[in-house]
């Protein structure tokens, strides 16, 4: 009987014990796990460098970058160095590197300079074409550090190629010419830069046509201004042989007018310029014939 006892005794005991030890288990506080990284920006300059970068955690972490250009390196318990490669593009680029402890996260943004490229240069020659009528081909020789484009503005006018880097030659088709006088504009980019070509075509030889309306001009005394009209399939040049009498324009294309700008006439005498316009070998002489000025009490 006191055996029996004795065992039940020991029995409840254990048990007692058992559920001391479950209850204290229970009652453990779990440890949160902790993340903070410094910095969590990172600007770097075209040539590359390093970054220090320091981690607290109560918990194992790691580190992972999504750009090859971006590696880590010296990786210790609290701390670990960005190694950013150097830029050779003109452009911005940016990575992201990421440490990770348990369930937390922490990024790094890294930002690196493009590469600082010296100004575009661009030059072309010749400065100009003139083509024949019947059509030929030229060449153009662009100079520069950059890439560039080539374009015309007639469809009579064709640059190949297109584009181009560096140094490089243009090939410029010009198709003959079955009309007057005509012009184009090549013009080439590089960056900034921009280089215009004009190019000239004559006309087909169909004999130059100039005349000028009217063939004279009477002007008042107190000076005015006469218009011209010039008909021609050429080019042409116009000048005065007198200071008081001024035209413009002095040089044009096909058909167009001059102005002719007469000043006053402070004499008591009639006065006579001439207005010469010259097409090739066709010329047209204007006379241009101003009144006196009167006299008070006339």
């Amino acid at each position: 009987m006191r055996k029996k006892a004795f065992m039940m005794y020991m029995a409840s005991l254990f048990a007692g014990c058992a559920l001391v030890v479950s209850c204290d288990n229970e009652n453990s506080p779990v440890e949160v796990a902790k993340l903070e990284v410094s910095p969590t920006t990172v600007n770097v300059a075209a040539d590359g460098g390093d970054t220090l970068i320091t981690v607290s955690s109560n918990v194992a972490w790691t580190v992972a970058c999504d750009s090859a250009w971006v590696t880590v390196s010296d990786q210790e318990a609290q701390s670990f160095v960005i190694n950013v490669a150097a830029n050779e593009a003109a452009e911005e680029r940016t990575a992201v590197v990421t440490v990770t402890a348990s369930s937390l996260k922490k990024t790094i943004t890294v930002t690196q300079a493009g590469v600082e490229t010296e100004g575009a240069t661009l030059s072309v020659t010749p400065e100009s074409i003139e083509a024949a009528a019947a059509g030929e081909t030229k060449q153009l020789s662009v100079t520069s550090n950059s890439d560039w484009t080539a374009e015309s503005d007639q469809t009579w006018v064709a640059v190949s190629p297109a584009s181009g880097s560096k140094d490089g030659e243009i090939t410029v088709a010009v198709a003959a010419n079955d009309s007057i006088e005509r012009t184009a504009v090549i013009t080439v980019k590089a960056a900034d830069k921009t280089v215009t070509i004009p190019v000239t075509q004559a006309a087909k030889d169909t004999g130059v046509i100039l005349s000028v309306t009217p063939d004279s001009v009477n002007v008042a005394a107190a000076g005015e201004t006469k218009q011209l009209t010039v008909t021609s399939n050429s080019r042409w040049t116009a000048e005065s042989d007198q200071t008081w009498a001024v035209v413009s324009p002095v040089d044009s294309l096909n058909n167009a007018e001059i102005t002719v700008t007469v000043a006053a006439n402070d004499n008591p005498e009639k006065r006579t310029a001439i207005v010469t316009v010259k097409a090739a070998d066709k010329t047209v002489e204007v006379i241009v014939e101003q009144e006196a000025k009167q006299e008070d009490g006339y």
